[in-house]
């Protein structure tokens, strides 16, 4: 799958606990693809977290020219301290 894919986790988040949000990037066939985690965020509030938003604005930004027949870029997880 060559799709981008981001995955953002809340830390706190007990809906979808980030062990639960690993396995899903795991599982994800897309070659580009990043995790972001944010402490203490939870599914409510994760979207308040600092940060949440400019990680959606890069995301977006760095794979607006993304097609199909572009070239994968390496898999992240990152985790915001």
């Amino acid at each position: 799958m060559r799709l981008p894919l981001l995955f953002l986790s809340g830390e706190e988040d007990e809906f979808v606990p980030p062990n639960m949000m690993s396995q899903l990037f795991e599982a994800s066939a897309s070659e580009q693809k990043q995790l972001v985690r944010f402490p203490g965020g939870t599914h409510n509030n994760t979207w308040r977290t600092e940060g949440f938003f400019q990680y959606i604005a890069d995301f977006i930004n760095c794979n607006r020219d993304h097609s199909i027949n572009s070239e994968p870029r390496q898999q992240t997880v990152t985790k915001l301290t």
